[in-house]
């Protein structure tokens, strides 16, 4: 679904997203790459990650394998907020 700055994916309803980790799945988004611990949209770096609305204080590879410990199964969506101002 689209929305005014962005787009939310429905995990739960994609069992081919179902079956990858929370970093896995971001190289699956619209724009989003997960690679050499960063991740970018539209080509540029993602400076902040919120889970549960919760800002997660971490980076670079911290932050990579934490986003590995969340199963696909147990998400229901993700937000891609796209703003000039969400970094």
């Amino acid at each position: 679904m689209n929305t005014t700055d962005g787009y939310r994916i429905n995990i739960a309803a994609q069992p081919i997203l179902q079956n990858n980790d929370l970093w896995h799945i971001l190289s699956f988004l619209p724009g989003v790459t997960a690679t050499d611990d960063k991740i970018t949209v539209n080509g540029k770096q993602v400076s902040r990650v919120y889970i549960n609305d919760h800002l997660v204080p971490m980076e670079g590879k911290e932050l990579k394998q934490y986003l590995r410990t969340f199963d696909g199964k147990r998400i229901q969506d993700i937000q891609v907020i796209q703003s000039a101002g969400s970094n």
